[in-house]
Order: C-alpha cells, then structure tokens, then sequence
C-alpha cells in the first residue's frame, strides 16, 4: 500500500471523513511551477550577487 493511502486510511480509522473533490485547473499546475519556480529561484539568489549585498573590496575590478 502507498504511503499516502495508508495514512489516509489510519485518518480514517481515527474518525476523519474523506470527501471527493474535483480539481478542474489542477492540469495547468505543471505549466504554473515552471514559470514560477525559477522567479522564486532568482529572487532567492539575487542577495548573492555581491552588487547589492555582501563586501565589495575596493580592488575589484568586476
């Protein structure tokens, strides 16, 4: 038994209640991770980039 099913059956055992949903976008959360996941990539590493943050050593030439 898969891990998911097997805790939702241990839910269900301690009382909880399942209920059928639909989820009719649920097709385009694929297409939405790839324009979002490399925006939040970039907006985490741009402390990084020593322009804004960090030392800047005044015998840097780039």
């Amino acid at each position: 038994m898969h891990l998911v099913e097997a805790a939702i059956a241990e839910y269900r055992q301690l009382g909880a209640e399942t209920v059928a949903i639909r989820l009719p976008s649920m097709g385009l959360s694929v297409a939405a991770y790839y324009v979002i996941a490399p925006a939040e990539a970039s907006s985490n590493l741009s402390r990084f980039d020593g322009v804004r943050y960090g030392y800047r050593a005044p015998s840097t030439r780039t």
